[in-house]
């Protein structure tokens, strides 16, 4: 049988499958022409540098809040760029770091660099003494926030003041609660200022609360003082019922008090569920004269529920026969330890007030003037510190300064250890894209657009400017 010969004569040989395992196009195939560029897109340039803003405060002109005119610069000490020949960071205050020291963080982060490690240098200073309670005011600031989140994770408890700049922030406060652990807290430099409250609340932290049984006898001679000063005060009322002092004293036991208080529980589930009963309209003085003329034994042989839940420790539950349990007290596992040390960050108004209590001299009455023709902000601000202070002094602990000096304190000292452990910290890991060491940034682009470098300056030096860090890079 003849073979039928192809339908197509004179095939390309380049369409035939190659011996090489390659695919050639096709003679016919020619590469396409480039599109046109859109001559009004915009192509974001690389990012090569990251700065701070280096702020100074004025000595001579003040804001429309009586507060030091704050000027800014970049500055040439927190500033980082990528080496020419691609080998690492050129940090302003560090030098040159390898490729291996700065992988995984980002060139915004290592401006913050040494922020990073006077946190690092604080945690290491007061670790001297043990873990235990650290006190940090300032906490929104670059240094603080360090401090706060690397002593929480080395065991700390942290005590956290956020500073009056940014304490009406709540997102901030409320974030910062987060960096501090359980049963660390962050609270305002307003309830700071107060020292009865501060205090109590370093003890619960540092030692725990001790909880106190009621006392059961004390809370039935309450409530009949209480009784007597209500017929005294509506005696006019012709619908109270009559009941003399004597009868109060002698027929009204702890038993009766307890049931007495459990109609009140019952008559608040029925309004909570919305199926109040139909009848007379609750009466507390006719239920108090009733259970007066009635006997004890009978009373709770009908509410036979009244006495167990009388001894229940149920959360906001005042028991009779029973002691409440406390809800904010903490199990011994769960205390933060002794103080170990204070750490104060350096704001604008506490260094103007230190400043200014300083220029005043040693005399009480001197440094008491000095501190009433300061504004109000920055009063509180030397209250608040004052506070964290002389609570870390009376517990025989070191107070340390941090993101800049005050008189009379010891700033931390920076060593290559810190600095490792603040690069290690600020490294986001693959498996998590999360760090140990977190900062709040704004980062202007200057590189795309160079009037970013002035506007990120104007930010950082308005009033109240927020607890973001500015970062330029270009």
């Amino acid at each position: 049988m003849r073979r039928k010969e192809p339908l197509i004569q004179n095939i390309d040989s380049s369409l035939l499958p190659s011996t090489d395992d390659t695919i050639q196009p096709g003679s016919y195939y020619s590469p396409p022409s480039e599109l046109p560029s859109d001559p009004d897109a915009y192509v974001r340039r690389p990012v090569t540098s990251a700065s701070t803003v280096q702020l100074t405060a004025s000595t001579t002109e003040v804001d429309t809040g009586y507060e030091p005119s704050m000027s800014g610069t970049l500055s040439t000490l927190d500033t980082c760029a990528i080496a020419s020949d691609g080998s690492g960071v050129v940090h302003g205050r560090y030098g040159t770091l390898t490729s291996e020291q700065v992988s995984g963080i980002p060139l915004e982060y290592l401006s913050l660099l040494h922020s990073a490690a006077e946190g690092a240098a604080a945690v290491r200073t007061l670790a001297g003494n043990g873990s235990g309670t650290v006190l940090v005011y300032g906490a929104t600031q670059a240094s603080a926030l360090a401090t706060v989140q690397l002593a929480s994770s080395a065991g700390n408890a942290v005590l956290a003041v956020v500073c009056g700049q940014h304490s009406s922030n709540e997102e901030a406060v409320d974030l910062v609660k987060g960096f501090a652990k359980h049963p660390g807290t962050a609270i305002t430099e307003e309830y700071a200022m107060k020292k009865k409250s501060f205090g109590d609340l370093v003890s619960a932290i540092s030692v725990g609360e001790e909880v106190v049984p009621d006392d059961k006898e004390q809370m039935i001679v309450d409530f009949r003082a209480n009784v007597k000063e209500y017929f005294e005060k509506y005696q006019v009322d012709e619908n109270l019922p009559t009941i003399g002092e004597e009868e109060l004293e002698q027929n009204f036991s702890s038993e009766k008090y307890a049931l007495f208080k459990n109609q009140f529980k019952i008559r608040g589930s029925q309004l909570l569920r919305g199926s109040v009963p139909s009848g007379p309209k609750f009466d507390p003085p006719s239920l108090l004269e009733s259970m007066l003329a009635s006997n004890e034994s009978s009373l709770l042989k009908d509410h036979p529920s009244v006495e167990a839940d009388a001894h229940s420790e149920e959360p906001y539950e005042l028991p009779v026969f029973g002691s409440a349990t406390s809800i904010t007290s903490l199990s011994k596992e769960e205390v933060g330890g002794p103080i170990v040390g204070a750490v104060i960050a350096v704001t604008p108004t506490l260094a103007t007030a230190c400043a200014a209590v300083q220029k005043a001299g040693k005399s009480l009455r001197a440094q008491a003037e000095a501190l009433q023709y300061l504004t109000g902000r920055q009063r509180n601000a030397y209250a608040a510190a004052t506070n964290v202070v002389n609570t870390a002094k009376a517990a025989g602990k070191e107070v340390l300064i941090v993101g800049g000096s005050l008189p009379g304190f010891k700033s931390v000292e920076v060593t290559d250890e810190d600095v490792s452990t603040a690069l290690n910290a600020m490294r986001i890991e693959d498996n998590s894209n999360m760090s140990a060491l977190n900062f709040f940034i704004q980062v202007f682009r200057a590189n795309d657009f160079q009037s970013y470098a002035d506007y990120a300056i104007h930010k950082a030096t308005e009033p109240l400017s927020g607890p973001r860090e500015k970062i330029v890079t270009k």
